[in-house]
């Protein structure tokens, strides 16, 4: 193949995948494309990049993304920093976690750890290890440690748990017989620890997350060895995907040197002799802390409102130009609307707050105040908001759904099961309510349910436009959601 056209292959691969391919390696990808031209009989290089170009060549990529990734891995490697996840980041998430039940009087605690770019699985176990050594009382958690990794043959070993001496190189004798038993001549992970991780295949550039499934409110995301494979541009966007992913004071941690260069102020960054770790702060997101930070930018604008009492001192004041008392209760309430569609925030809360003002009884604007406290990560005023919106007869699909994803991540699963009947029951096509009710089903082991609720959410979808968005706290857009259920299916074997 001529250079030029194996750049159009690079900039095809980088666009459906996001893998970056090096300059050295392009004589090492022209290898790997013929080898699939030779499997599929394709004679003219150009015949097989208009394969890939096609909006149905999801089987061909699987096949390329085989022989593009090759990760390599192995238990607890980098020694230390599983130390440092051992001895402070998952004691301090777990001491929070605990302080989190005692306030909000939930049924369980809740902890969502992340191995994104997991290859075949030696990290996501090696962090379950972890987990079930410093929770002895696993019976009272809801524990999601989710691998995700683009090569789907990576993800089907990971599933089966089975692995070869070579993967323990760094593992203590011990350590491996306690967690580990010998398979002929490899060894297989112990059941219980292999029950409390799930895997998928994800791909990182192009997947909607956070959403509706099971990528959201997470406390850690691992990412290590993987932005290596990336542009600049590429790691960026998945950087802000990762953060408005994290639950508020979460942890990211990627390898050494992988982040450099990127703009990460977002973030809060603590330095430890293991590695750079970055927390979201309490707060803002990243989407919105951009969106509220711009009205401060002009220096003609600095006359603020004095901050309400219903808003945390988290949230800046908003400029007097932007909302006012002297509109009707009507038209600050449309005002209220494109703040939060736009994602402005405070804003939206402030013009919320001012409609309440002059109409204590508005649900329309408790359900605003309701949402804009959800995407800010404030869970204890968006239940109360919802209970007000819900209180006042609305028959608030949103503010159900809304109380349906708190419960749900604080681990009240059948509080959360019943909130989204009561969503279906007000609106039969809520497709994410079909979702997650799939999701919690599976997480109950009941599958047969967890298939029905994403047929459902399947059969609605098919008599909706590709470009047709949905709603709740989150945009998500019906070709993402097509796109995700069919990978589902496919997993299952099925579209029964």
């Amino acid at each position: 193949m001529d250079g030029r056209l194996i750049g159009r292959f690079v900039q095809l691969i980088a666009e459906h995948t996001g893998l970056h391919v090096r300059e050295q390696d392009r004589a090492s990808l022209s290898q790997k494309l013929q080898a699939r031209m030779k499997s599929l009989k394709i004679s003219l290089p150009e015949k097989y990049y208009e394969l890939l170009a096609r909006a149905d060549s999801e089987g061909e990529w699987r096949e390329l993304t085989l022989l593009l990734t090759t990760g390599e891995s192995y238990f607890f490697r980098d020694r230390e920093l599983f130390n440092l996840l051992k001895t402070q980041l998952l004691p301090e998430i777990i001491d929070r976690k605990k302080q989190q039940q005692i306030a909000t009087g939930a049924a369980k605690r809740s902890l969502r750890i992340w191995s994104a770019g997991c290859s075949t699985g030696e990290e996501p176990y090696s962090l379950a290890i972890l987990v079930k050594q410093l929770i002895p009382d696993l019976s009272n958690w809801d524990i999601l440690i989710l691998g995700t990794d683009i090569n789907q043959e990576s993800i089907a070993k990971a599933k089966l748990g089975i692995y070869s001496s070579w993967s323990f190189r760094k593992v203590e004798p011990e350590l491996q017989k306690q967690y580990f038993k010998p398979v002929r001549s490899n060894w297989q992970i112990d059941d219980r620890i292999q029950k409390m991780v799930s895997f998928k295949s994800g791909n990182l550039l192009k997947d909607n997350f956070p959403n509706y499934l099971d990528i959201y409110d997470f406390d850690l995301i691992i990412c290590r060895n993987v932005f290596i494979y990336f542009d600049f541009q590429t790691v960026a966007t998945i950087v802000k995907k990762f953060y408005q992913t994290l639950n508020p004071d979460g942890y990211f941690i990627s390898g050494h040197a992988e982040l450099y260069g990127q703009n990460l102020g977002n973030f809060k960054v603590k330095s430890f002799p293991a590695a750079l770790v970055y927390q979201r702060p309490s707060g803002l997101s990243f989407e919105n802390k951009t969106a509220i930070g711009s009205v401060f930018e002009d220096k003609e604008r600095s006359q603020l409102l004095q901050p309400s009492a219903f808003a945390p001192a988290s949230i800046p004041t908003v400029p007097r130009s932007l909302v006012t008392e002297t509109e009707s209760p009507e038209k600050i309430l449309e005002r209220a609307k494109i703040f939060l569609e736009k994602g402005d925030l405070a804003n939206a809360i402030k013009a919320a707050e001012l409609v309440i003002q002059q109409q204590s009884t508005n649900a329309i604007a408790y359900e605003i105040l309701s949402q804009s406290y959800a995407r800010l990560g404030n869970k204890t005023k968006a239940i109360q908001y919802c209970d007000r919106a819900i209180g006042l007869g609305s028959g608030s699909v949103k503010s159900y759904y809304i109380l349906a994803h708190t419960s749900k991540s604080q681990g009240e699963l059948e509080v959360a099961k019943d909130l989204l009947k009561k969503v279906i029951y007000l609106a039969p096509s809520s497709i994410l309510a079909y979702l997650e009710l799939g999701s919690i089903y599976e997480k109950e082991g009941d599958l047969n349910r967890s298939f029905k609720m994403r047929k459902n959410a399947w059969e609605i979808l098919q008599e909706l436009p590709t470009s047709t968005t949905l709603e709740h706290h989150e945009k998500v857009e019906v070709s993402d959601v097509r796109s995700q259920l069919k990978n589902f299916f496919q997993d299952c074997g099925s579209l029964r």
